[in-house]
């Protein structure tokens, strides 16, 4: 059964990379297109800006709650395997870790993948990395 799910996998990031490859070897379109294809852009942006930021500002003001739960308020368990301080460091720094890891993925340079996988001629560069992440 792992085999099969293993097999669908694989199929499913070929037939994906075909229709990435697809895709961007299709022309841009007219000037229209691409005028109302630039607004888009713009848009989404914008969007993914203040969505990073709402993310930092929420994560800041969770990783200091946080913080103070563990440090000051949970009672010690004989079980913990350092003092309540450090275990509040350790438990907020891998909750900002966890909650910052979208925004930092969105800047990767994920249109060389593209590139380097299709070859120079596919255009990437016209498909921002945000366009293709999940």
């Amino acid at each position: 059964m792992i085999l099969l799910v293993i097999a669908i996998s694989c199929f499913s990031l070929l037939f994906a990379v075909y229709l990435a490859r697809y895709v961007v070897q299709r022309e841009m379109g007219t000037e229209k297109m691409q005028e109302i294809s630039n607004a888009i852009k713009e848009g989404a942006e914008a969007f993914l800006s203040r969505q990073n930021r709402t993310i930092v500002t929420l994560s800041a003001f969770l990783a200091v709650l946080i913080f103070v739960l563990y440090a000051y308020v949970r009672t010690p368990n004989p079980a913990d395997p350092v003092p309540p301080v450090e275990l509040a460091f350790w438990t907020t720094a891998s909750f900002v870790l966890g909650a910052l890891a979208p925004t930092f993925a969105l800047r990767q340079p994920c249109a060389r993948a593209l590139t380097r996988l299709c070859g120079s001629h596919c255009g990437a560069e016209r498909f921002p990395a945000y366009l293709w992440l999940p």
